[in-house]
């Protein structure tokens, strides 16, 4: 059994929206969707959305980011995706 030392990496991610400039500190996936979260606590999602996983009020998929719809008043600090699901704290 061989043992391997993990590091964690930081780096800076930027996604034009709306056209605007974004910071990403976090960035989750699932099985074909991505969640964002901006260093000011927004939510971004873009990818299939047959399950409405993407939280932008249908279930139409989407190559374009989109903020999570009626959530914009929140703060959040934390995301995880799984297959087809996403969850986000606030």
């Amino acid at each position: 059994l061989e043992l391997y030392e993990i590091k964690s990496v930081s780096l800076s991610i930027y996604i034009k929206f709306n056209s605007n400039l974004l910071n990403f500190v976090l960035v989750a996936c699932g099985q074909y969707f991505t969640l964002c979260l901006s260093t000011k606590g927004e939510l971004i999602s873009w990818g299939l959305n047959t399950n409405g996983q993407l939280g932008i009020g249908d279930f139409e998929n989407s190559s374009r980011p989109h903020r999570l719809k009626g959530l914009e008043d929140k703060v959040f600090v934390q995301i995880a995706c799984g297959t087809k699901h996403c969850l986000a704290l606030t």
